[in-house]
């Protein structure tokens, strides 16, 4: 909160912005502003450091995680995926039922397939920390 509140770019410096993008005026899809932007921060360099919080870089700690409630997680996921997979069966083989027609089958099978990716995100969860992870937690969940 403190890094947001404290970047304050005074009105000289906007101005200054604005200036260097109305000067350009060349470009039909609109990036002079981003350029009029990166060019007052590459000559302003020494006024955007300021705005760096003090706790950069982070640092990564190691903890031991709750292992009984990591397992719990992990099995109440996995029994979620195979009850999702038996009711994808089941609508599939009930696909020409009033029911099923009615409640319009590629409408299920994308929530099915909602509730698929948020059990394969739960197994990740508890799962050990590395880049590969952090990045399938973010896809999946």
């Amino acid at each position: 909160y403190d890094a947001i509140e404290n970047i304050k770019i005074s009105d000289i410096h906007l101005d200054y912005m604005f200036r260097r993008w109305y000067k350009r005026n060349t470009d039909q899809w609109n990036y002079d502003p981003r350029e009029a932007v990166c060019t007052w921060a590459a000559e302003n360099i020494n006024i955007l450091i300021n705005y760096v919080p003090e706790s950069h870089p982070r640092s990564f700690r190691m903890e031991e995680q709750n292992k009984p409630a990591m397992y719990g997680a992990m099995v109440t996921a996995v029994i979620c995926i195979i009850l999702v997979g038996a009711v994808s069966i089941s609508t599939f083989f009930n696909r020409k039922k009033k029911v099923i027609v009615y409640a319009q089958p590629t409408f299920l099978y994308m929530l099915l397939v909602g509730l698929l990716f948020l059990g394969i995100g739960a197994i990740l969860f508890p799962a050990n920390v590395s880049q590969g992870t952090c990045i399938a937690k973010e896809w999946f969940v």
